[in-house]
Protein backbone atom coordinates (compact mmCIF):
# COMPACT_ATOMS: atom_id res chain seq x y z
CA UNK A 1 0.00 0.00 0.00
CA UNK A 2 1.28 3.38 -0.70
CA UNK A 3 2.32 5.06 2.21
CA UNK A 4 -0.66 8.04 2.56
CA UNK A 5 0.17 11.10 4.75
CA UNK A 6 -2.47 12.75 6.50
CA UNK A 7 -2.14 16.30 6.34
CA UNK A 8 -2.09 17.45 10.07
CA UNK A 9 -5.29 19.37 11.35
CA UNK A 10 -4.81 22.46 12.90
CA UNK A 11 -6.93 23.01 16.00
CA UNK A 12 -7.69 26.24 16.32
CA UNK A 13 -9.15 27.14 19.75
CA UNK A 14 -11.63 30.27 19.54
CA UNK A 15 -11.70 32.13 22.61
CA UNK A 16 -14.78 34.28 22.92
CA UNK A 17 -14.72 37.97 22.60
CA UNK A 18 -13.96 39.91 25.71
CA UNK A 19 -16.60 42.35 26.73
CA UNK A 20 -16.49 44.18 29.32
CA UNK A 21 -19.27 44.11 32.02
CA UNK A 22 -20.79 47.54 31.23
CA UNK A 23 -21.26 46.41 27.74
CA UNK A 24 -23.06 43.06 28.95
CA UNK A 25 -25.34 44.86 31.54
CA UNK A 26 -25.98 47.76 28.95
CA UNK A 27 -27.29 44.67 26.66
CA UNK A 28 -29.65 43.18 29.02
CA UNK A 29 -31.02 46.21 30.19
CA UNK A 30 -32.15 46.88 26.51
CA UNK A 31 -33.96 43.33 26.13
CA UNK A 32 -35.55 44.06 29.25
CA UNK A 33 -36.86 47.14 27.98
CA UNK A 34 -37.68 45.68 24.85
CA UNK A 35 -39.24 42.99 26.16
CA UNK A 36 -41.66 45.07 28.97
CA UNK A 37 -42.41 47.31 25.44
CA UNK A 38 -43.55 44.51 23.69
CA UNK A 39 -45.53 43.09 26.78
CA UNK A 40 -47.47 46.37 27.48
CA UNK A 41 -48.09 47.00 23.19
CA UNK A 42 -49.95 43.65 23.17
CA UNK A 43 -52.14 44.21 26.21
CA UNK A 44 -53.25 47.59 24.59
CA UNK A 45 -53.63 46.05 21.62
CA UNK A 46 -55.87 42.95 22.96
CA UNK A 47 -57.86 45.24 24.94
CA UNK A 48 -58.41 47.85 21.90
CA UNK A 49 -59.71 45.15 19.85
CA UNK A 50 -62.17 43.64 22.45
CA UNK A 51 -63.15 47.32 22.79
CA UNK A 52 -63.79 47.88 19.27
CA UNK A 53 -64.95 43.96 18.58
CA UNK A 54 -68.04 45.22 21.50
CA UNK A 55 -68.86 48.50 19.65
CA UNK A 56 -68.85 46.93 16.21
CA UNK A 57 -70.91 43.95 18.26
CA UNK A 58 -74.04 46.25 19.92
CA UNK A 59 -73.76 48.69 16.39
CA UNK A 60 -75.09 45.64 14.46
CA UNK A 61 -77.64 44.59 17.40
CA UNK A 62 -81.22 46.49 16.76
CA UNK A 63 -81.92 48.26 19.73
CA UNK A 64 -85.01 49.59 19.61
CA UNK A 65 -86.44 45.69 19.39
CA UNK A 66 -86.50 45.91 23.13
CA UNK A 67 -88.26 49.08 23.30
CA UNK A 68 -91.49 49.01 25.13
CA UNK A 69 -93.27 48.09 28.17
CA UNK A 70 -92.09 44.67 29.98
CA UNK A 71 -94.89 42.93 32.49
CA UNK A 72 -93.77 40.31 34.91
CA UNK A 73 -95.81 37.10 34.46
CA UNK A 74 -97.33 34.68 36.86
CA UNK A 75 -97.53 37.36 40.11
CA UNK A 76 -100.50 39.14 41.88
CA UNK A 77 -101.56 42.64 40.12
CA UNK A 78 -100.26 44.26 43.05
CA UNK A 79 -96.82 42.92 42.98
CA UNK A 80 -96.24 43.10 39.34
CA UNK A 81 -93.18 44.93 38.18
CA UNK A 82 -93.11 47.30 35.18
CA UNK A 83 -89.78 48.16 33.16
CA UNK A 84 -90.25 50.74 30.37
CA UNK A 85 -87.24 50.85 28.46
CA UNK A 86 -86.88 53.75 25.66
CA UNK A 87 -84.20 55.67 24.02
CA UNK A 88 -84.34 58.07 27.47
CA UNK A 89 -82.98 54.90 29.47
CA UNK A 90 -85.21 52.43 31.79
CA UNK A 91 -87.80 52.81 34.24
CA UNK A 92 -89.66 50.61 36.76
CA UNK A 93 -92.70 51.37 38.14
CA UNK A 94 -92.84 54.82 36.75
CA UNK A 95 -89.37 55.75 38.16
CA UNK A 96 -85.92 56.02 36.08
CA UNK A 97 -83.45 54.05 37.23
CA UNK A 98 -80.76 54.13 34.59
CA UNK A 99 -80.15 56.16 31.73
CA UNK A 100 -77.98 53.77 30.21
CA UNK A 101 -78.26 50.05 29.33
CA UNK A 102 -77.06 47.43 26.66
CA UNK A 103 -77.89 44.74 24.93
CA UNK A 104 -76.03 42.71 22.75
CA UNK A 105 -79.29 40.81 21.16
CA UNK A 106 -79.65 38.18 23.82
CA UNK A 107 -78.65 40.20 27.03
CA UNK A 108 -80.20 43.28 28.41
CA UNK A 109 -78.33 45.09 31.43
CA UNK A 110 -78.55 48.10 33.31
CA UNK A 111 -76.96 48.99 36.05
CA UNK A 112 -78.64 51.14 39.17
CA UNK A 113 -76.32 51.93 42.06
CA UNK A 114 -74.05 49.14 42.79
CA UNK A 115 -76.87 46.14 41.49
CA UNK A 116 -76.38 45.34 37.98
CA UNK A 117 -79.16 43.63 36.31
CA UNK A 118 -79.63 41.64 33.72
CA UNK A 119 -82.26 39.60 31.42
CA UNK A 120 -81.74 36.74 28.79
CA UNK A 121 -84.31 37.19 25.46
CA UNK A 122 -86.40 33.46 25.49
CA UNK A 123 -87.20 33.83 22.30
CA UNK A 124 -85.84 35.13 18.78
CA UNK A 125 -88.61 37.72 18.49
CA UNK A 126 -87.43 39.42 21.73
CA UNK A 127 -90.96 39.46 22.96
CA UNK A 128 -90.23 37.34 26.25
CA UNK A 129 -86.74 37.60 28.91
CA UNK A 130 -86.20 35.99 32.20
CA UNK A 131 -83.99 37.95 34.96
CA UNK A 132 -80.58 36.20 35.51
CA UNK A 133 -80.31 36.18 39.22
CA UNK A 134 -78.69 34.31 41.72
CA UNK A 135 -81.45 33.99 43.61
CA UNK A 136 -83.76 31.33 43.52
CA UNK A 137 -86.24 33.65 41.90
CA UNK A 138 -85.98 34.50 38.26
CA UNK A 139 -89.15 35.87 36.87
CA UNK A 140 -89.81 36.40 33.27
CA UNK A 141 -91.12 39.55 31.85
CA UNK A 142 -93.37 39.99 28.73
CA UNK A 143 -93.35 42.52 26.16
CA UNK A 144 -96.31 43.88 26.17
CA UNK A 145 -96.22 47.62 24.23
CA UNK A 146 -94.13 48.47 21.93
CA UNK A 147 -92.15 51.88 22.35
CA UNK A 148 -94.14 54.88 21.00
CA UNK A 149 -92.85 58.41 20.50
CA UNK A 150 -94.92 60.17 23.65
CA UNK A 151 -95.99 64.15 21.81
CA UNK A 152 -97.20 66.21 24.54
Amino acid sequence: MANVRKAPQAILKREPPKHNAKQIKRRKTKEVILTCVLIALSIVTIFTFTHLFKRIQFSLVDQQSVYGVWVEQNVAGYATRKIHIGPDGVSVSGRVVSTNYEFDGNILEYQTGELLYQYRMLNEQNTQMIQLSDSHYNPTYHLVEEYTERLR
